[in-house]
């Protein structure tokens, strides 16, 4: 017999305040993305580097927004009349991320001959600059990548007869990708590159700023969060893009669950409490274990 639907313990974020949307959600449009300057900044060496033929790398640490900054700029080449392979890296050799490019480009190809499968991607990237639309391969998580791929990355963007390369190659990843572009074999490639940019944390100013933005993209009110819980969540998340909304979204949700009607420093401090410190948890079972003396 099916059972029936259990009730939600948690109250919905969207109904109790009127929002028009998931608050600091992840999955926005590129167009709705907030610019800190480190977007203007990639955004802008993006598109010299597809304007000059030449390749770039940018990193930074988990939740600094490299893969949301990615999807912004590739829909901006798009839109300036890029054609854009993105790929999302993984523990691959040459060969699979070979099938992989081959697979954005349309080419059905079963054999496994790395040297035709070159040649083959390198003719559709050719096509399709003769047809006005310049190829950017864009690479997501390159730092998963095995090293064999970023020694041979060149080869098929080179075109000797040309002189340049056929395709921009754009990669993001986290710091193990500095230690795979400086490594000497990959040499081919970084010579080709411009100089990487490196994502810092925001500021306090930069965050006032981030939090504004995705406050009006939900529809969520000035006068829903006070200001010192601002400065709590502020000082907790150290400027991580990821840990910001994450922390937000558990303190709408604390405040909705107390019928508080809005974020204080109570519910800003409820949402980044640590779970993970179980100390008072070994100190209460020390506690329990210790032999009494009394009797």
């Amino acid at each position: 017999m099916k059972q029936a639907r259990p009730e939600l313990i948690n109250v919905p974020l969207m109904q109790y305040f009127s929002l028009k949307r998931e608050p600091f959600s992840d999955n926005i449009k590129a167009t709705e993305l907030c610019e800190l300057p480190s977007v203007k900044e990639i955004s802008s060496i993006v598109e010299m580097v597809c304007m000059n033929h030449c390749h770039f790398a940018f990193t930074g640490p988990t939740g600094s927004g490299k893969s949301t900054i990615l999807r912004y700029v590739c829909d901006r080449q798009e839109r300036l009349g890029s054609r854009v392979l993105m790929i999302n890296g993984g523990d691959w050799g040459f060969g699979e991320f070979l099938r992989q490019v081959m697979e954005r480009l349309s080419i059905d190809y079963r054999s496994y001959h790395p040297s035709t499968m070159i040649r083959l991607i390198q003719v559709q990237m050719a096509k399709s600059e003769e047809d006005g639309h310049p190829v950017l391969l864009a690479l997501d998580e390159a730092d998963k990548l095995r090293n064999e791929v970023f020694h041979q990355l060149h080869l098929i963007v080179s075109a000797p007869e040309k002189g340049a390369s056929l395709a921009s190659i754009l990669v993001c990843g986290q710091d193990a990708l500095a230690d795979k572009l400086t490594n000497p074999m990959a040499m081919p490639l970084r010579s080709r590159m411009y100089p990487g940019y490196y994502i810092p944390s925001i500021n306090r100013q930069v965050y006032r700023t981030y939090v504004q933005h995705h406050m009006r993209l939900c529809g969520l009110r000035d006068d829903c969060i006070e200001d010192l819980a601002l400065e709590h969540i502020w000082k907790a998340t150290s400027g991580n893009l990821r840990s910001i909304g994450m922390t937000f979204r558990f303190a709408l949700q604390y405040a909705a669950n107390h019928d508080f009607g809005k974020i204080d420093a109570a519910c800003a401090k409820a949402a980044f409490s640590d779970w993970w410190d179980t100390s008072g948890m070994v100190d209460a079972f020390a506690e329990l274990q210790e032999p009494d003396h009394a009797g």
